[in-house]
């Protein structure tokens, strides 16, 4: 049984740090959804959308991994458009003239068939109502249940702009049977990429968190590069901030993150970007997943 949107009656979590909010019900499974309201900049905001109740992908990077929040029922488009309708209605998001639609909290939304163009455009619709411009960005392990082929089931000329954020983390092919199982393989992951932007011309973002002692090795960034370059993907690069789900892993030290970094920068080609990401609120459990945590207030 799936909550319908009408019975979506969402509680509120004000950040006691900065300006987030986030929302979240319960859902029969055992799972949540969750959608956060984020803004660093007066210019614009992020609406971030959960796709599924939980993740049952095994990343072991993930919270909900460790969590066992492994619950993975797949949320509809009327579902996700609710989301992002509670924050829209609840939040004070000033003179903001752009708002991004960030699939980045529970789930995987590339296994989901109901993230599609069709979701995007009603986003957009929202969007527009309230005299904003929108850009939707998916981040993605490439599952090996990756709902399409063909990046135009994800883009279309009435789309607008589809940033795809690919966790990469590491090419090495025992790493990631042990930290990310149920992804493609980098070759066909990037082989994959490349379609979808000769379908769509979008922008394509490397992005993946440094984990002390497993993936922090500079030429690991280079190799990435190489890669991804020789499959023909265009491509920017974001490290982003790890937040470790226990005390079995930890994130790379300050001094290796930058010496990551300035390898990382040295080995983009010209036009390329590469930056470093904060964390979307220092009380926010994962940048993959829950947001649920500490340091917050409940209304």
């Amino acid at each position: 049984m799936s909550l319908m949107p009408e019975q979506m009656d969402f509680e509120r979590l004000n950040s006691a740090l900065d300006k987030s909010v986030n929302f979240f019900v319960g859902t029969p499974d055992g799972g949540k959804i969750e959608t956060r309201f984020v803004q660093r900049y007066s210019d614009r905001f992020i609406v971030y959308i959960s796709s599924m109740t939980g993740c049952d992908k095994a990343c072991r990077f993930c919270h909900l991994t460790q969590n066992g929040e492994t619950m993975a029922t797949l949320l509809s488009r009327e579902q996700m458009i609710a989301q992002a309708e509670q924050v829209l209605n609840e939040s004070n998001f000033g003179g903001a003239k752009l708002v991004h639609f960030n699939f980045m909290a529970r789930g995987e939304p590339l296994s989901n068939p109901a993230v599609d163009a069709t979701l995007f455009k009603q986003l957009n619709a929202l969007a527009q109502e309230r005299g904003l411009d929108c850009r939707i960005k998916i981040s993605t392990i490439l599952p090996l249940d990756t709902i399409t082929d063909d990046g135009r089931n994800l883009w279309d000329e009435d789309t607008p702009p589809v940033d795809l954020y690919y966790s990469l983390y590491s090419i090495g092919a025992s790493w990631r049977r042990r930290w990310i199982p149920k992804a493609k393989a980098p070759t066909e992951a990037l082989a994959w990429l490349r379609r979808y932007q000769q379908a769509s011309h979008n922008r394509v973002i490397l992005h993946w968190a440094l984990i002390e002692g497993e993936n922090d090795d500079p030429e690991g960034a280079k190799a990435a590069f190489d890669m991804a370059k020789a499959a023909g993907v265009s491509f920017d690069f974001n490290l982003v901030r790890y937040n470790p789900a226990n005390d079995k892993s930890r994130e790379a030290s300050e001094m290796d993150i930058e010496r990551f970094m300035v390898v990382a920068t040295n080995a983009l080609s010209d036009g390329q970007r590469a930056r470093m990401v904060n964390r979307v609120g220092f009380d926010v459990a994962a940048s993959c997943g829950m947001f649920l945590v500490g340091n917050n207030s409940v209304e």
